[in-house]
């Protein structure tokens, strides 16, 4: 089985895999480049209490988004950390248990995880909430995210600022590995998003 993540990603999984006598190879194919700098992080922990909800969809999102913004407001001595973390809880909206498992790490516990584990189950999950109107969130997350939360709370009556953390580039598989995938001798490949696919 290819695995197309780190495997420090994925050491659970794989675990599993290999105490099934399932051999594993675990290989990136996506690279991530975080997109701000210092003095933006700066100036999102001064404004952390501005926002009703801050939305996160992916692990990789509370790793380039929650852990910096924690660290920034501990550095400028915007706030003591553990309010900054009581705050974050309060308005932390998550997708999926391995997001929220993310969180937990940092010290986060999310307001909302939706039993639905995607973006529309969120989307569902906010709107049952009650009124959206003159509600704001920010959505942090890759450049290439889809538009399925800011455009369902538009039109629920809340403003969504979209904030772009980071970027996904596709990394080339070693040729070696290519051509294990393309003569057969790898048969099954594990995805974890529509990127990895794409990457391949």
């Amino acid at each position: 089985v290819l695995i197309t993540r780190e495997r420090k990603r994925c050491e659970e999984f794989c675990a599993v895999l290999e105490q099934a006598d399932i051999p594993v190879i675990a290989a990136p194919v996506l690279d991530i480049h975080p997109l701000l700098s210092s003095s933006e992080w700066r100036t999102y922990a001064q404004d952390i209490e501005q926002y009703d909800g801050y939305l996160i969809t992916s692990a990789e999102s509370v790793r380039s988004f929650l852990k910096p913004l924690l660290q920034s407001c501990e550095a400028a001595k915007i706030d003591e950390e553990p309010i900054a973390k009581r705050l974050l809880s309060e308005r932390l909206y998550c997708v999926g248990q391995e997001t929220a498992r993310a969180c937990a790490a940092l010290g986060l516990s999310p307001a909302l995880i939706p039993s639905t584990q995607d973006a529309s189950g969120l989307l569902s999950a906010i709107a049952q909430q009650g009124p959206q109107h003159n509600k704001r969130y920010l959505f942090a997350g890759s450049s290439e995210a889809r538009d399925t939360l800011p455009i369902g709370l538009s039109a629920l009556g809340a403003t969504v600022v979209r904030l772009a953390v980071y970027t996904i580039v596709p990394v080339a598989l070693p040729p070696t590995l290519r051509s294990l995938l393309l003569c057969g001798d790898i048969v099954r490949v594990a995805l974890n998003s529509p990127s990895q696919l794409d990457a391949l």
